[in-house]
């Protein structure tokens, strides 16, 4: 018989085809990808995990159980593992969303912490409560969870608030769910008829909006067509740049909620993750291309060392 606990967040299944939906979104879709950390695993000898405690082995089995954790335990060391497994879970709830919250739920009968459950659905934070929203397609329900019973995160807003950051999104889904140029050259729509109509030119104005639209996260696209008539090489290649000190951003956030998220949970244990590279390595290489210093060896450290 499973223990009842005081969880309130409900859990549910996602349609079948809502991750294709999903996908259909051409902007949304590489920004997501272009964001995702889903490459992070391999990064071997760039990143160390320091956990103290007097048997880190066992902590490391209440952290998968208590978290709920799936890792890939043949990838290698088990303490690597299973926190870039918690880094991942957290970081792409944290991307789709611009904000990821857990609930932390004990025992009804001995008040015991049982689990800690990412909240899935629509998240937004109020004023001593987190409201939880179902997708429409599933059903219209929603709950409120105490502050004080979640972990949560939000972006860094070093880069921008939550609400800027979900605004960013819902108008590039927006930009997306209309004919899209790109759809319309490989499926001619209604657009195509227009007389006069130009898909590329089309094309280079969404390019224009998503472009503005991301500039405090420097999105730096990858697009279908040709850019050299719209952005610079300079330009784009800066971008490129800042982009990569914006996931830098994102990861020292998720480390550092992670440090204290397991530290809270966990009495007399510490964690310290570290990177091979801060942001004063990538603001350097930065400054370094706007002054004109940047060699073929910066170019290939930004690509080797950042993701």
């Amino acid at each position: 018989m499973e223990e009842e606990t005081n969880q309130i967040s409900i859990e549910f299944r996602y349609p079948y085809d809502y991750h294709y939906k999903e996908a259909r979104y051409f902007h949304h879709s590489m920004l997501m990808q272009d964001l995702s950390f889903d490459t992070f695993q391999h990064r071997k000898g760039l990143i160390t995990f320091t956990l103290e405690a007097q048997d880190s082995n066992k902590v490391l089995d209440e952290i998968t159980n208590i978290f709920e954790l799936h890792p890939d335990t043949w990838r290698g060391n088990s303490t690597e593992v299973v926190l870039i497994e918690l880094f991942l879970l957290i970081a792409n709830k944290l991307i789709r969303n611009g904000i990821c919250c857990f609930e932390k739920n004990s025992s009804i009968a001995n008040n015991a912490l049982t689990n800690i459950k990412l909240v899935d659905g629509n998240i937004k934070r109020k004023w001593n409560f987190i409201k939880q929203t179902l997708p429409k397609d599933i059903e219209e329900k929603s709950v409120k969870i105490p502050i004080d019973k979640c972990f949560i995160l939000e972006f860094p807003h070093q880069l921008c608030t939550t609400k800027q950051y979900s605004s960013v999104i819902k108008s590039i889904k927006e930009i997306d769910s209309k004919d899209s140029p790109m759809l319309s050259i490989l499926n001619p729509s209604t657009l195509s008829k227009i007389k006069g109509y130009d898909n590329i030119e089309h094309h280079n104005y969404i390019e224009l909006i998503t472009w503005r639209l991301t500039k405090d996260i420097s999105w730096h696209h990858r697009s279908q067509f040709s850019q050299k008539e719209i952005f610079s090489s300079y330009y784009m290649t800066l971008r490129d740049l800042k982009f990569k000190r914006t996931k830098l951003l994102l990861m020292y956030h998720i480390f550092k909620f992670m440090e204290n998220m397991i530290e809270e949970v966990f009495s007399n244990v510490k964690l310290k993750i570290n990177y091979i590279k801060n942001i004063e390595d990538i603001n350097l290489l930065i400054d370094n291309f706007e002054k004109g210093n940047f060699s073929h060896e910066d170019y290939r450290q930004a690509i080797r060392d950042y993701h």
